[in-house]
């Protein structure tokens, strides 16, 4: 997958994995709070006055629900902010990051790592196991419908008779 990356992108991770992203965050918040021209207390039916300082001064982290919360009283989603928190802390042009992040989505996708649309939670249940029993089944009917035998689809594929013979319809 880093293939698809540019050089820029990770040294942008590699920058942002040895910083603390609270710093980021707070310092995000606060930028988003005064530009808005929003005391503390506008954040009163969201969070305590006391936390909220502590997070934008960094020493606090904040729960999904919570970020959610002051995204919604600062007029931006969550993910813009977070987006915003990473620019912070990396000292970067936050659209460079937007731009570098869809590169890299895009490289999920490609890789088949993203499923679009994201399939529900119901559909996830097998797991990792479940996903490799599918993927060994389809090969398996690949090498039926191209006309190989069993035993060479045992030989191609290396993996046991009783494999082969489980998926061969």
């Amino acid at each position: 997958m880093r293939g698809h990356w540019d050089v820029a992108i990770c040294s942008l991770l590699r920058a942002l994995e040895l910083s603390d992203i609270h710093q980021g965050l707070g310092r995000a918040i606060r930028m988003l709070r005064v530009q808005r021209g929003l005391s503390l207390e506008a954040f009163a039916d969201v969070l305590e006055r006391r936390f909220l300082i502590s997070v934008e001064q960094g020493r606090k982290s904040l729960s999904l629900r919570s970020l959610a919360a002051i995204s919604s009283v600062l007029q931006v989603s969550p993910s813009t902010l977070l987006l915003l928190a990473q620019a912070a802390e990396a000292g970067a042009d936050p659209r460079v990051i937007q731009r570098h992040e869809a590169l890299f989505l895009d490289a999920l996708i490609a890789d088949g790592i993203v499923m679009l649309p994201i399939p529900a939670s119901d559909d996830l249940i097998g797991g990792v196991r479940a996903k490799r029993t599918d993927e060994l089944k389809q090969k398996v009917q690949k090498c039926q419908r191209q006309g190989m035998t069993k035993a060479e689809t045992v030989r191609f594929l290396r993996v046991a008779r009783t494999t082969v013979s489980r998926y061969w319809q």
